[in-house]
């Protein structure tokens, strides 16, 4: 494999260590022999000669290799170490293993037990790279050496313990494992943050990706299953429960958010929490006996509606399971494995003493008549506006039930305990609402008609877990009005949250359209610039090189090229997007770099999510009936949405309709071309897409909150406000204003808003940070009452500890941490004046979206006796900051319509300024036009 030595590398990695020595010494390799062989140095034959003595020295070299694998040094640390290839590391380890196994199987037939025992797991090791105490956990097919690693770390020491193991901490340890430093790296400049929780990034050679989710549930299976072997080949006999341990895994995801996706749209940090919601205790009241009924028989059901007609308040939740199916296209050669979301149980409480149980697991029940008749009142209840609902994450709870018993509107006012807890930033977990359930365990019982699922492991922990979630949920709400009254925070949560869930809900059960061809056909457009630019830089540099290395890059740009160093406050050297933009101007590989990256990340953020997300959906059933049923070409999209930002803006995660960029072209290339990623969302047919944008909202909430007549002037003229306002701080006339002007002067107008820096807007705007200061300081005396306003919020959340919007929704801060330093004040100062003024143009929207939406109930109603689903005119598909699109139909009334939501959207009596709106329409999202 290895003939000659590199005696400089031999030299460079030449152990220091006494026991690496001492080892080297018994072999008989001379680290004299090779200091003189790196320096040309003669040496005399009774200190080395090749013939005898050269392959000893390579196996040495050979051996130094394989002892920093088994020491678990990563593949890209040994290629880099000892400058070798990757295929040669490989085959070294294949070829180290194989003889391995051939020396034990000699031991083992000779009886040298000795021998057999020091060899033991030693394959293994060689092969995955690890010490012995791993040995035992590769015998997993999913596990690899980095993997396997993190579970020891986190306590899963063996078969066993994995076995045993709780999905969810399984999960966790595999995300931890995942080196996410390399795409952060790459994509410094883009903030790519985003969760890997519904990612595929679990690879085995022969099988499907798998999600972290899917590895870790695989995990326990085949762990289960090795523990099973080894017990019975010691003689053992062993029966294994299973459905504990994803029951607790589903209902996780079922009644979580994913805490772990990233907001980006506002930079404010935990804030200081408000009273904690204490859990209310059923432990301590004897008469209490919580009985679990089984919706099956004639007198239970005959109760159960018999409760739900007279009762005006239903605490609800439900639990659905995963199944996967297989489903070919038809137009293509295409096998693709589908997960689909099935309804198996529906809870339903109306007291602390009895919870409800419908069973729709399988299809024969779910048409048994008793069955039937209680979902169907569940229905109407959800669909009663006199009527209160009681639910913990009621987008999805209520998005689940809603697509199985088609209600087409959810109208009954939605109590959410998590969005309750929220608001009061004391936000309730899934593992508080378990500890919860398992303290009160002792208290849920099960009625003569659940008796017959005691023996069944899996139906009984589901109907205990979903049963002990609405019993929480139906005890705590007095316990949330109560301390949310206190200081109005429950009126602000009717009046604006409460309608907002609703309008939210109807928008994710409406869906969006992508065009599957289209998606295709940017995939490949993006593959060939990606190729391109590429060839494009190694055209400049004149040779080959890693274009996502930043080590490549740095050396390139600032050894090569002599580019001047661009570096952080904290002295370290950057290659973020607003340092190459510095560098674009000196020459062109900084601005190449900046446009590959831009194409990379809508391939990675945009197009492979989407590809992912209708490859893969899991989603209710009977929508993925209906998606079926429509044309491959088209994919109907039924998003996931973050609800719980700081400010309160709701973002589109799943996919990512949120990051989905406007055209942007690519320079670097001889010829021109333009990236447009938004071609992909279009109508469906006999519709258009309709999108209404507030104009300079947050500007106008801020000339209003701060009363500053100069910038209320200003907004309300017909000229362009920033072209205006960059004549006044430059102090020249308007038409010598240039678009680059004019974006300084937006980008330190919403700096303030957004807690901008001066040396990030000088470094965005590529001013020096005299000039942003300038520039800044100008902008403060042209509105001298907004600055005083804004010092007025920075002096208030100092003194108070909270701030709140201008409809009453407060944000407290930690005093003692704002104290420490005066970094951590600025930064919260900043975050201060960000929420107060995002925030209250979120419930501007809210409130403007609940408007358009009881004008079109009024004068378009469902009728819902013509069918179950009834067909509207006009559906409400995306919302993104402050722009809402529409899916409207091309009929007689359409221009009605829009008229409708632009009069709705511009109608606001507590704002002191007009609130226009700009209107587009078109067949996609890329192709809008402005409307007159």
């Amino acid at each position: 494999m290895l003939t000659t030595l590199d005696w400089n590398i031999f030299h460079t990695v030449w152990p220091t260590g006494a026991v690496e020595q001492h080892v080297a010494h018994l072999v008989g390799v001379n680290g004299m022999v090779v200091y003189k062989k790196a320096a040309s140095l003669r040496i005399e034959k009774r200190e080395y000669e090749e013939k005898h003595d050269g392959s000893r020295y390579v196996r040495f070299f050979i051996a130094l290799i394989l002892n920093d694998l088994l020491c678990e040094k990563s593949m890209c640390d040994v290629i880099r170490k000892y400058e070798c290839t990757k295929s040669f590391v490989q085959q070294l380890q294949q070829t180290t293993a194989t003889f391995t196994c051939i020396v034990q199987t000699f031991a083992e037939r000779l009886s040298w037990n000795n021998l057999k025992q020091l060899l033991n797991g030693f394959q293994s090791r060689i092969n995955f790279g690890i010490k012995q105490d791993l040995c035992e956990l590769v015998r997993i097919s999913i596990l690899n050496a980095c993997r396997a690693r993190q579970l020891y770390s986190d306590g899963f020491t063996t078969i066993a313990s994995l076995a045993n193991g709780d999905v969810y901490e399984i999960e966790r340890s595999i995300q931890r494992a995942i080196p996410f430093q390399t795409t952060a790296q790459q994509l410094a400049d883009e903030g790519v943050g985003q969760s890997r929780r519904d990612q595929y990034c679990i690879f085995v050679p022969g099988r499907p990706a798998l999600t972290n989710a899917q590895a870790a549930r695989e995990i326990i299976e085949e762990a289960k299953i090795l523990l099973q072997h080894d017990l019975q080949a010691m003689g053992f006999g062993m029966v294994i429960q299973r459905g504990q341990t994803d029951i607790k895994n589903e209902h996780v995801s079922n009644s979580d958010t994913d805490s772990d996706e990233d907001e980006n749209e506002s930079n404010i940090s935990s804030p200081i929490l408000s009273s904690s919601i204490q859990f209310p205790s059923l432990l301590d009241d004897k008469n209490i006996n919580i009985r679990n009924a089984y919706v099956n028989g004639k007198y239970i059901c005959s109760e159960f509606i018999l409760m739900i007609e007279h009762k005006e308040t239903i605490a609800i939740s439900c639990f659905t399971k995963k199944l996967t199916k297989t489903i070919s296209d038809p137009n293509v050669f295409h096998i693709n494995n589908q997960q689909e979301l099935y309804l198996q149980y529906v809870a339903c409480a109306f007291s602390t003493h009895k919870v409800y149980i419908i069973d729709v697991a399988e299809d024969e029940l779910y048409f048994q008549q008793n069955r039937m008749s209680a979902l169907i009142h569940v229905r109407e209840k959800l669909m009663n506006r006199k009527h209160n609902v009681i639910v913990f994450n009621a987008l999805h709870t209520l998005f689940i039930l809603s697509s199985y018993l088609s209600i087409p509107r959810v109208y009954a006012r939605i109590i959410d305990l998590q969005v309750c807890a929220w608001l009061k930033q004391n936000p309730i977990d899934s593992k508080r609402i378990s500890t919860w359930i398992e303290e009160h365990h002792s208290v849920l019982q099960f009625d003569a008609s659940l008796s017959a699922y005691k023996d069944n492991n899996h139906r009984e922990m589901a109907c205990l877990k979903i049963a002990g979630e609405v019993l929480l949920c139906a005890s705590i709400v007095p316990i949330i009005e109560q301390q949310m009254s206190k200081n109005n925070l429950w009126n602000y949560y009717i009046t604006i949250e409460m309608p907002a869930l609703n309008t939210m809900l109807q928008m994710l059960l409406n869906g969006i359209l992508i065009n599957r061809e289209e998606l295709s056909n940017i995939r490949e457009d993006l593959l060939t610039l990606m190729n391109q630019l590429e060839l494009q830089a190694y055209r400049i540099v004149r040779r080959r090189f890693k274009i996502n290395r930043q080590k490549d890059l740095i050396k390139i740009l600032y050894d090569e090229l002599h580019l001047p160093i661009q570096r952080t406050p904290h002295g370290r050297v950057c290659l973020k997007k607003s340092y190459l933009n510095i560098l674009a101007d000196k020459h062109p590989l900084p601005k190449l770099i900046i446009e590959y990256r831009q194409v990379q990340s809508a391939l990675d953020r945009c197009i492979d999510s989407f590809e992912q997300y209708i490859n893969e959906p899991t989603k209710p059933q009977s929508l993925q009936r209906l998606r079926r049923e429509a044309a491959w070409q088209t994919e109907r999209t039924y998003a996931y949405c973050h609800f719980f930002t700081a400010t309160g803006r709701m973002i589109v995660i799943n996919p990512p309709l949120q990051h989905v960029p406007k055209r942007f072209p690519i320079k670097s290339l001889q010829k021109e071309s333009m990236v447009q990623l938004r071609q992909m969302i279009i109508a469906r047919t006999g519709f258009q897409l309709v999108s209404f944008d507030y104009s300079q909202l947050e500007l106008r909430v801020l000339a209003h909150l701060s009363k500053d007549d100069k910038l209320k002037t200003r907004l309300m003229t017909d000229t362009d406000f920033f072209i205006s306002l960059a004549a006044d701080l430059l102090k020249k006339p308007e038409y010598e204003i240039t678009p680059e002007q004019r974006q300084n002067t937006k980008q330190i107008c919403y700096g303030i808003l957004y807690g901008m820096s001066k040396e990030t807007f000088a470094r965005e705007t590529r001013m020096t940070i005299n000039e942003a200061e300038d520039f800044v300081e100008n902008f403060y005396k042209t509105f001298p009452i907004m600055s005083q306003y804004l010092d007025n919020i920075k002096r208030q959340v100092g003194e108070t500890g909270y701030v709140q919007s201008m409809y009453g929704r407060p944000l407290y801060f930690d005093l003692a941490r704002m104290s420490a330093n005066e970094m951590n004040k600025a930064r919260m100062e900043r975050q201060a004046i960000n929420f107060v003024i995002q925030s209250s143009a979120c419930d501007i929207m809210k409130m403007a979206i609940e408007r358009i939406n009881q004008t079109l109930d009024r004068i378009f109603p469902f009728d819902f006796k013509i069918r179950p689903t009834p067909i509207r005119p006009v559906y409400l598909v995306l919302q993104i900051h402050d722009e809402l699109m529409f899916e409207i139909e091309l009929s007689s009334r359409t221009n009605e319509i829009i008229n409708i939501i632009h009069q709705e959207m511009e109608r606001n009596d507590k704002i002191s300024l007009l609130l226009p709106v700009q209107i587009k329409s078109g067949d996609s999202w890329e192709s809008m036009i402005s409307v007159v």
